[in-house]
């Protein structure tokens, strides 16, 4: 098995723009409600943010930074930006677009939000992040290797030693300074359901995999109304 932790680092400057935009994950298993209720938090905490850089900055009660805040819950929504790819619909993702009124301020403003953000919206992972140009990346990759196994009965364990690793890997990784927001692509653990099917039992009643994926769907999340 192998574990990869890579670390990115960006040859070009993150640009001065006047957007920027916060990557809000919460756990796997979580449904979109809780999605929407942490970008709402996200949101209020931007507001407040840049309030106080009011207050700070500018002496004309009139001059306000924030000029717009737009969130997309489930997924990435449109694309705004060239070198920014949507993420795909999923319940636990949410992302805010932040349009300010001076670019000169995005830089500047990063900081103190990462920090309010991770005080103030437990239970999620949220990222401020900048815009970029024309990013180029070069991942520094830390792997972590022993001997693979293909028996499916060693499954269960191998998941959890990998998980064992990770967690001692990001618990050093944490101690690093300068470290605002640490996750793994993983999550943690979420209950499933699985359903086995016997295809001759199914083949001689006349039921196919998409009939019991159908009903299936319909039992747990409702299915629309014929009438």
């Amino acid at each position: 098995m192998v574990i990869r932790f890579s670390l990115y680092c960006y040859n070009f400057p993150e640009d001065v723009q006047y957007w920027f935009y916060l990557d809000v994950w919460l756990p796997n298993d979580v449904p979109l409600t809780a999605t929407n209720d942490a970008a709402a938090k996200a949101e209020t905490v931007v507001r407040q943010v840049l309030s106080e850089t009011e207050v700070r900055s500018h002496e004309s009660k009139n001059q306000h930074d924030l000029t717009s805040i737009t969130s997309f819950i489930g997924g990435g929504g449109p694309r705004f930006w060239f070198s920014i790819s949507p993420e795909a619909p999923q319940t636990n993702y949410a992302r805010v677009i932040v349009q300010v009124s001076d670019k000169d301020l995005t830089p500047k403003i990063i900081g103190p939000l990462q920090s309010a953000l991770s005080r103030n919206v437990p239970g999620a992972w949220i990222t401020v992040r900048q815009l970029q140009t024309n990013p180029v990346e070069t991942p520094v990759e830390i792997l972590i290797s022993g001997q693979a196994d293909t028996d499916i009965k060693d499954e269960a364990a191998d998941i959890q030693t990998l998980r064992g690793i990770a967690t001692r890997t990001i618990s050093v990784l944490q101690q690093s300074p300068g470290i605002a927001v640490m996750r793994d692509d993983w999550s943690p653990d979420s209950p499933q359901v699985k359903i086995q099917i016997d295809p001759d039992r199914a083949n001689v009643v006349g039921i196919t995999n998409a009939d019991v994926a159908n009903s299936t769907a319909a039992a747990i999340s409702g299915a629309p109304s014929a009438c």
